[in-house]
């Protein structure tokens, strides 16, 4: 396989987080929404349910070991040349300069460290939860029932 992977916001902090989500919900309907339950995002956890329920798509919580699953599977598959990406500059210099933060037997990464990762994090956790979701079939949005309004 072959992932493309790409950020499509980066900004400081997490205000801007819920009020962009719902406009992606909206604007481009994807499969789910995955969030590493540990992570900075990982208060907004109960509103971010919320939005995937109230838009009909599946809500993700990766816990800590599956986090540090994510990243190394994440990191064989670049190795593998499995992943390409879009030429963004907050997710090349998180890609090119993150740093792994060590556990016992898996690694992480490091959020303490000089480069925001939020980046490489985010496609990270994204490629995970592509893997374990299952997309829902959608009836269009231009049809209703019986009627197909064109």
């Amino acid at each position: 396989d072959l992932w493309h992977v790409q950020i499509d916001e980066a900004a400081p902090g997490t205000s801007w987080v819920l009020a962009r989500v719902d406009k992606l919900l909206t604007v481009k309907r994807p499969a789910a929404i995955g969030v590493e339950a540990g992570g900075p995002v990982g208060a907004l956890v109960p509103d971010l349910e919320a939005l995937a329920a109230r838009h009909g798509v599946q809500f993700v919580k990766l816990s800590g070991a599956q986090y540090a699953g994510a990243c190394g599977a994440f990191a064989g598959a670049v190795s593998d040349g499995q992943v390409r990406h879009l030429d963004q500059p907050a997710l090349n210099v998180a890609a090119g300069a993150g740093k792994r933060s060590y556990g016992p037997e898996q690694w992480v990464w490091d959020r303490l460290g000089p480069v925001d990762v939020a980046p490489i994090a985010a496609v990270t956790v994204a490629m995970r939860v592509w893997q374990q979701v299952q997309p829902v079939e959608r009836k269009s949005a231009y049809e209703d029932d019986d009627l197909m309004v064109v």
